[in-house]
């Protein structure tokens, strides 16, 4: 195999890891589902915020 962007590929490979930890972890959680789609929206929400608020122009 000979990738022409390793970086993306690594990228790429660490996301699919990411997601299916996500995913198997969320399966064997009990909680409700609104509560975990409240944490998921508040945790994304602050990271997102950080982002946003730390690539402004000043």
């Amino acid at each position: 195999m000979d990738f022409t962007d390793p970086l993306g590929v690594l990228f790429g490979f660490g996301s699919a890891i990411i997601w299916a930890l996500y995913w198997i972890l969320n399966l064997h959680d009990e909680r409700l589902l609104v509560e975990k789609m409240f944490w998921n929206f508040i945790f994304g929400f602050a990271y997102s915020s950080v982002i946003v608020f730390s690539q402004r122009e000043h």
